[in-house]
């Protein structure tokens, strides 16, 4: 675009903004397209050439299309479509918002409604989510969870009354707002809780539920995709009450991979409510399609499918982990756990082994030869580093989830145990940096990883140590596989891990019996 024409347009605009003078609508929308399209270009750094010409271009009363070639030589088709006063950018999947309203400060971005806003999570113009600066550590956080709860607010009256693309828009951004809050270190997980919490308290909660079972498929998917990440605990309580089947039905969807990946992502979250709700998302289909969509080549989908296994493990009781054996799970588990991505590798390794650790399916669960595959990947991997790789569990577990794998540390399965073990290190790694390691003692967790901590099992143990260490705990003494070599200690040792006597054992007794 010229840029002597540039400034001519621009000042007639801005004169007929200030004499109420009308301008042109071909005039208008064309301005305006291409101030948007410019700024759209600089927030992307992409390189956008016209090399069409003006046949090209063509204009109606509710849309105004472009085609543009990007440096690579990819064609793209660049619309904007009418909505009352707002106008809506598109380019390769990506939104921009344009208000008239907010039009005379086209050239500056802020991070409020209006001007011009990104619907995809990097654009510029969009409500960027960052802490806000101030006095301190609570203060701050105090303030940015109230900053961007105000903008759950508006895009939920939005939701409650706008047009059909303002409802899409809206939900887009929601769901943006809350991932980038589950993505920012260390107070990431209180402030999604804190948005969570003010999407349910606004009605907004309630309007995804009922959006996902929209008559309309795109709108489904983003109502469904905005659920997705606002299914903190007390929210997966609303929805179990309010609206389960619904949600369910959307997520197990066939044959849109969009959805797949939505879907599998919900059906993990529901699977850490209870063993009730495992049961009813079970009959409503969310295992069988998780089994489906575990032969997805999709990387996201298959994450989503070893944690929902992994899950419904922790969760399901003795009834689905028997359903579980009976479609095959450990066979398909088999696959996963040799994936490329390290996340899906995990969650397939933690599944395998909750279902070892029940003695009634312990035989089915060896079959299937997916266990010999957890030492490898504990082998090759660091916990602490391992807890920083992925936002899926860059947060940690919640307390209950933590409190069903510490049985896993007492296990007669060693992987079990080594696996569990792993696991602790990394949260109390990730705890320690939220400042919330007293939730080990409050789950039970000391006692039994200074078991496995002192036990012969070396990878265990190691892992073990490496938990009580970081949580602050004295590392007890470790005991070697070579019996006829133990020292008095180390029987006193054993004897406090085995014996199930209240009273102490006599040290002088125990002393004579081994010199005897």
């Amino acid at each position: 675009m010229d840029e002597s024409d540039d400034k001519t347009r621009w000042r007639r605009y801005q004169q007929s903004q200030s004499s109420n003078e009308a301008l042109d609508n071909d005039e208008k929308e064309k301005f305006l397209f291409d101030k948007a399209l410019e700024r759209f270009s600089q927030n992307r750094s992409a390189s956008l050439e016209d090399e069409l010409d003006s046949d090209n271009v063509s204009s109606t009363n509710t849309k105004y299309t472009k085609s543009y070639h990007t440096a690579g030589g990819t064609k793209v088709n660049i619309s904007v479509m009418r909505c009352g006063s707002t106008e809506h950018l598109s380019a390769s999947g990506n939104k921009l918002r344009l208000d008239f309203s907010k039009m005379s400060t086209v050239g500056d971005l802020g991070d409020s409604p209006g001007s011009i806003q990104s619907g995809s999570s990097s654009g510029s113009g969009s409500p960027q989510l960052s802490v806000v600066k101030g006095a301190g550590g609570m203060q701050n956080f105090k303030a940015t969870l109230s900053k961007y709860a105000g903008y759950i607010q508006q895009y939920v009256v939005t939701l409650k009354s706008a047009c059909l693309s303002e409802k899409a828009y809206a939900l887009d951004e929601i769901h943006r707002i809350v991932r980038q809050a589950w993505n920012l270190p260390v107070i990431g997980r209180d402030l999604a809780y804190g948005l969570c919490e003010v999407l349910r308290s606004s009605g907004g909660l309630d309007v995804l539920i009922d959006n996902c079972s929209n008559p309309s498929s795109d709108l489904r998917l983003q109502a469904a995709r905005a659920l997705e990440q606002c299914l903190s605990t007390n929210n997966r309580n609303h929805l179990v009450e309010v609206g389960l089947e619904g949600v369910v039905n959307t997520a197990c969807t066939r044959g849109e991979p969009a959805m797949a990946r939505v879907g599998t992502g919900i059906i993990e979250s529901l699977f850490k409510h209870s063993e009730d709700t495992c049961t009813k998302v079970v009959k409503l289909g969310g295992l069988e399609s998780i089994l489906l969509h575990s032969r997805s080549q999709d990387n996201v989908t298959l994450r989503h499918c070893a944690a929902a296994f992994a899950n419904l493990a922790l969760y399901g009781g003795a009834d689905n982990h028997q359903l579980m054996i009976s479609q095959n799970v450990p066979e398909w588990l088999f696959p996963l756990a040799f994936s490329k991505d390290d996340s899906t590798r995990y969650y397939a390794c933690l599944a395998i082994c909750c279902l070892a650790a029940n003695k009634e399916i312990e035989a089915a669960v060896k079959k299937s030869g997916t266990l010999e595959l957890v030492e490898s990947f504990l082998l090759s991997h660091d916990p602490q580093e391992f807890g920083k790789s992925d936002e899926s569990h860059r947060h940690g577990r919640s307390k209950d989830w933590l409190k069903l794998l510490v049985p896993a540390l007492t296990s007669t399965r060693e992987e079990a145990r080594s696996l569990a073990a792993f696991h602790f290190a990394m949260e109390a790694s990730i705890k320690k940096r939220q400042n919330r390691l007293e939730l080990f003692y409050e789950i039970g967790a000391i006692d039994a990883l200074k078991q496995v901590a002192s036990s012969p099992n070396r990878l265990a143990g190691k892992f073990a140590a490496e938990a009580l260490r970081i949580i602050g705990e004295d590392i007890p003494h470790k005991l070697t596989l070579q019996v006829p070599l133990w020292t008095t200690e180390d029987v006193l040792q054993w004897v406090k891990q085995v014996t199930v006597r209240a009273e102490p054992v006599n040290r002088a007794h125990l002393t004579h019996f081994l010199f005897v």
